[in-house]
């Protein structure tokens, strides 16, 4: 009886299935709490480590793009000489859907990846070269002490190079499915010939780096250590070219004592080479952009100037063991974690009447890709086949084009000294990430397909659907100064 008495004693001392329950249901409970609040408090900490990131970037851009709005240099009009051209094109995966954001795995078939080209100058004469090449000036050294008061300046998304700065998969875009690591590239290419350095083309004899041309595929001089297959400017071993803006010479092929004196070229013999200006007919044949060429050419050409054929190269990560050209192949880099540019305009289209074309609501129409006005002669649609792997849609502004019949503000048509034909204003946005894609906005589009129109890009409306990364816009005024 005593046993069993201790038995049943013994049993007492347990718990019971229900106060076991109730102690693993508390349990649960306060992990779950603990849990949800490590992750709010981790959520919050990455969001403001990605808010961050997006605000050192916009700073970046905001810096970047002043040099190209504000007086420290100036687009050249269209009486100076100056052209422009923007291409804009919808990108798609070759193989299949271009990936957004690596930690929600959202992918996105199209981005817009524009571009935009013009020639670039000091605001004043008098104030001489300001600006330096990025790029070393030999293999020898990082540094480039060579000014140019002239340079053609491009903005897009660059493709990618292998570790060792050899070429990437191809020449699209889309060869990088990783939409959020697209780079957006800044380019002043120098054109040396007009630099008024005593050195002069002298200078420039390798193993200085320079480009023969300011063309896509112009051959790289002094670039010993660059294997083979990179040897074009688009490779981007370099930022200067043996080129010049304008004819500072007496005005015609080998005159003694001007920049196209054949004796005082780096290949001797050979007169100077010009990318565009009114010359003498004489001299013609040595632009790139001439007023002679018929529109099939220019275009072709202006296309060539903007990296159309081959997009410009950067090497996001050279390996450990470098020379200066591979260095020089990151020059370029504007901003990272860029997945789209968008780039549109206004001008005066419908009625001609010396005012920028609005709604019926008074908005400004933007012109570009799926909204290109009939009949509009800088526009190129379709694009020739040599351009379209990388652009859809293409406008090219002559230098040539200095029509000036309508006055502003709806006045009676009178010369008021610009160009009626060119853009007023560009608009240009892009789209920048962290790195997790942790920041996300909301915007008017679907993730997954073309609807809304291609018009509501870029539109942050609050809806249903979200995208990695948040909008950052600037407006540029055109210079239409037609006066020589």
């Amino acid at each position: 009886m005593k046993n069993n008495s201790h038995n049943r004693s013994n049993l007492r001392s347990g718990f019971t299935i229900i106060e076991l329950l109730t102690a693993v249901a508390i349990t649960s409970i306060m992990l779950f709490l603990i849990n949800t609040l490590y992750f709010q408090t981790t959520n919050a900490v990455s969001a403001g480590v990605a808010t961050s990131d997006f605000i050192g970037k916009v700073r970046a851009a905001t810096e970047e793009f002043e040099r190209i709005t504000n007086d420290v240099f100036v687009m050249r009009g269209p009486g100076k000489g100056g052209f422009l051209v923007i291409t804009n094109q919808l990108v798609s995966g070759p193989t299949g859907p271009i990936v957004e954001s690596l930690r929600t795995g959202r992918i996105q078939d199209n981005l817009r990846s524009d571009m935009i080209c013009f020639i670039g100058s000091n605001p004043t004469s008098a104030a001489g070269p300001k600006f330096s090449p990025l790029t070393p000036y030999s293999e020898a050294t990082f540094d480039n002490a060579l000014t140019a008061p002239y340079f053609k300046v491009w903005l897009g998304h660059m493709v990618p190079t292998n570790a060792n700065g050899t070429p990437g998969p191809g020449s699209m875009l889309a060869a990088n499915p990783l939409g959020h690591e697209w780079t957006l590239g800044l380019q002043l290419l120098y054109l040396y010939e007009d630099s008024g350095n005593p050195l002069n083309d002298a200078a420039l004899i390798p193993p200085a780096i320079y480009a023969d041309s300011p063309l896509f595929n112009a051959a790289v001089q002094g670039a010993a250590t660059a294997p083979a297959t990179v040897n074009q400017l688009c490779h981007g071993l370099t930022d200067v070219t043996m080129y010049s803006f304008t004819n500072d010479g007496p005005g015609s092929v080998g005159a003694p004592g001007g920049d196209n004196d054949p004796a005082t070229e780096a290949v001797a013999g050979t007169p100077d080479d010009r990318l565009l200006v009114d010359l003498p007919p004489a001299d013609r044949p040595y632009a790139i952009l001439s007023p002679s060429q018929s529109e099939a050419v220019y275009e072709d050409k202006a296309l060539q100037l903007t990296y159309c054929p081959e997009r410009l190269r950067v090497n996001p990560l050279p390996s450990i063991d470098f020379y200066s050209w591979q260095v020089a192949q990151g020059h370029a880099t504007m901003l990272t974690l860029c997945s789209e540019v968008v780039i549109e305009f206004a001008a005066d289209i419908t009625p001609k009447d010396g005012n920028i074309d609005v709604d019926g609501s008074g908005n400004i129409i933007w012109y570009g890709l799926g909204n290109v006005p009939a009949g509009y002669a800088p526009a190129v649609n379709p694009v020739p086949a040599a351009h379209s792997v990388n652009a859809d849609v293409a406008f090219v502004w002559r230098h040539d084009d200095t029509t000036d019949t309508l006055g502003g503000g709806g006045v009676a048509p009178s010369p008021d000294g610009l160009a009626d034909n060119w853009p007023y204003l560009i608009r240009i946005r892009i789209r920048l990430n962290d790195r997790r894609g942790a920041l996300e906005h909301r915007e008017q589009r679907d993730t997954n397909s073309l609807t809304p129109p291609l018009s509501d890009f870029g539109k942050e409306i609050p809806q249903a659907g979200a995208k990695p990364g948040k909008w950052f816009e600037r407006i540029i005024k055109v210079n239409r100064d037609v006066t020589p």
